[in-house]
């Protein structure tokens, strides 16, 4: 842990709200695949409707619940994959290489979109289908990842972590 107390702080505390923003957005997405789990009715409804009356009679219900939960745990797999991809971003800031700049400038543009999207967990229409206690509890989550988000923007936007950032892994302390 010698290279952490050489960090700036605000570094070190950029990187503990990247971990609540991915911890937070773990937590999202494996709500979001069960209650797309759960509510796979509104979704068979919708690929019944873009499907021509002779494909619709080839396939069975069972079928039709089949590929909706497929395509709900898929989705939920790219959405972790992403969620990856800001973990990694997260440690080569944190680790201060060459390529830190640009993670914080990446992880900047994530955290309006998570600050975005808090904003929006307000107008969701959820559906009757779902159990309101899992959606309430969704929402809070989405809120944290929003707050943790910010707040690690803009610890990461002050000057000693920007100045760590940029600076060449030879000049570090």
């Amino acid at each position: 842990m010698e290279v952490a107390s050489q960090r700036p702080e605000a570094v070190n505390l950029a990187m503990n709200m990247w971990l609540g923003v991915v911890v937070f957005e773990t937590l999202h997405q494996i709500l979001n695949v069960v209650m797309g789990l759960l509510g796979t009715a509104e979704l068979k409804e919708a690929v019944k409707q873009t499907m021509n009356p002779q494909q619709l009679e080839t396939l069975s219900d069972q079928q039709l619940t089949l590929l909706s939960g497929i395509a709900v745990v898929f989705s939920g797999l790219i959405a972790l994959a992403i969620v990856v991809a800001i973990a990694w971003t997260a440690y080569i800031f944190r680790n201060g290489t060459k390529r830190a700049d640009g993670a914080r400038r990446f992880l900047t543009v994530f955290a309006v979109y998570f600050a975005l999207r808090g904003l929006f967990v307000f107008e969701i229409a959820t559906t009757a289908s779902l159990p309101l206690p899992l959606v309430l509890a969704d929402g809070i989550v989405q809120l944290l990842t929003a707050v943790c988000a910010v707040l690690a923007a803009l610890f990461g936007a002050k000057k000693e972590s920007v100045e760590w950032a940029r600076a060449m892994p030879a000049e570090k302390p």
